[in-house]
């Protein structure tokens, strides 16, 4: 069963990121970031949990989590740009800063040696690009409009993440969040 491990962000920030999800939505026609209620987020632990031990594996994983985000600040997160992985997703980029390495190392150290865990070779150190989806599924005609519409009105954007939540993705269900200070 595949979760993940991601980091949200203050409602502010929510509404810019959302304007853009919205802006590809229209012109492409492709509605599956709004239909599905995507929030805006970074994925910073994409996750294979074995099914015969899933209900430990995950309470092992809150608990690691939990003791890891304690007293762990918010912190600031800055998008410059946008970009596609050219098989069907738009997204925007956020700057890797120190923050997000520290917290994709900090979960993926934390993780990595857990039974039952295996950690996509995509969300490992040195391999993990840092993204922000604004939409999904599209079709190669889909992705060009969409790129065409954020880039005429793509402002660097600053936000904070405000919270970390763990989630099982199909069906997608939230597990698990924490606020952060």
């Amino acid at each position: 069963m595949k979760y993940l491990v991601s980091l949200y962000f203050d409602e502010n920030t929510n509404r810019q990121i959302r304007k853009h999800m919205e802006a590809v939505a229209e012109v492409t026609g492709n509605q599956y970031m709004i239909v599905n209620q995507v929030q805006p987020h970074i994925t910073v632990s994409s996750l294979e949990i074995d099914d015969t031990a899933e209900n430990d594996v995950i309470k092992l994983l809150e608990d690691k989590i939990s003791a890891l985000l304690e007293g762990l600040p918010s912190g600031e997160v800055q998008w410059a740009g946008c970009g596609a992985f050219m098989d069907s997703v738009l997204y925007l980029t956020p700057v890797l800063n120190a923050y997000l390495q520290m917290l994709m190392t900090e979960f993926y150290s934390e993780i990595k040696d857990c039974p039952g865990i295996t950690i996509s070779k995509f969300y490992r150190p040195f391999q993990w690009l840092p993204h922000t989806t604004i939409g999904k599924k599209l079709t190669t005609e889909e992705l060009t409009k969409g790129f065409a519409a954020v880039q005429g009105k793509f402002r660097v954007l600053q936000g904070t993440v405000v919270r970390v939540g763990l989630a099982r993705v199909s069906p997608y269900e939230e597990i698990a969040e924490w606020n952060l200070k």
